[in-house]
């Protein structure tokens, strides 16, 4: 509550908050947080910022700082007065909101690790090979025929509906891969869990089963230019 000699969250700014809660008309709502709450709001977030150092965030400090007050200001409205002081209440709130966003981000860099290190994403190196022809603006025949290959096979190949979601994402990023700005692999691998929505062991069985197929099918391709796009290879 006070940052060197000053109080900087006071009384008077848990009246504002209350008041600010208690006002239907918008530009005076505004007008209180301006004048009562932004300062002492935002010097709040920055006192808890730096005193608990979270290391996993990739924001500056500034946009971390906006990140939480903006929270703060979305849940101001939940703040009861007989149920204890302001300082508190979002003093609780915005450090609960950032460990468990720096444990998020914990995690997703420990999986980012892994995908890093997984050989399960080679699937994915046909798209970085597109790379090359992008200049043309040229998506290569074996990518096309590939595509046509799924889109024929894939309810034979995967019967669960999680593998044909999956699988079907995977597909369209092939569909894509001329116009997909980020070739690197881990972050197409990513690009699958955020379409889909599940996870990453879900994510490796799928591709494993398709990699079994297009290292065939590149085969096929590589030796004759041609392979059957309409029949899934048999003992796979």
């Amino acid at each position: 509550m006070i940052s060197g000699n000053k109080f900087y969250f006071t009384q008077s700014t848990e009246n504002a908050i209350v008041q600010y809660n208690e006002e239907s008309n918008p530009i005076l709502r505004s007008k209180i947080y301006r004048e009562k709450i932004e300062v002492p709001l935002n010097k709040l977030v920055e006192n808890i910022i730096n005193r608990f150092k979270f290391p996993y965030f990739q924001e500056t400090l500034g946009d971390l700082q906006a990140e939480v007050v903006s929270f703060l200001v979305l849940n101001m409205g939940k703040y009861e007065q007989q149920k204890g002081k302001a300082f508190s209440y979002f003093s609780i709130l915005a450090k609960n909101h950032l460990i468990l966003n720096n444990t998020d981000e914990y995690k997703h860099r420990k999986l980012d690790q892994r995908i890093d290190n997984t050989e399960n994403d080679k699937i994915f190196e046909i798209i970085d090979e597109d790379q090359d022809r992008r200049a043309n603006d040229d998506v290569p025949e074996f990518v096309k025929m590939m595509v046509i290959y799924w889109e024929n096979n894939l309810s034979y190949i995967f019967t669960k509906r999680q593998e044909m979601m999956i699988a079907d994402a995977i597909i369209t990023l092939f569909k894509r891969s001329h116009s997909i700005e980020n070739f690197n692999k881990k972050a197409l691998y990513l690009m699958v869990r955020e379409m889909t929505g599940l996870r990453t062991q879900y994510i490796t069985a799928v591709v494993n089963k398709m990699r079994e197929h297009i290292i065939i099918l590149q085969e096929d391709y590589n030796s004759t230019g041609y392979f059957n796009t309409n029949e899934s290879i048999d003992g796979l």
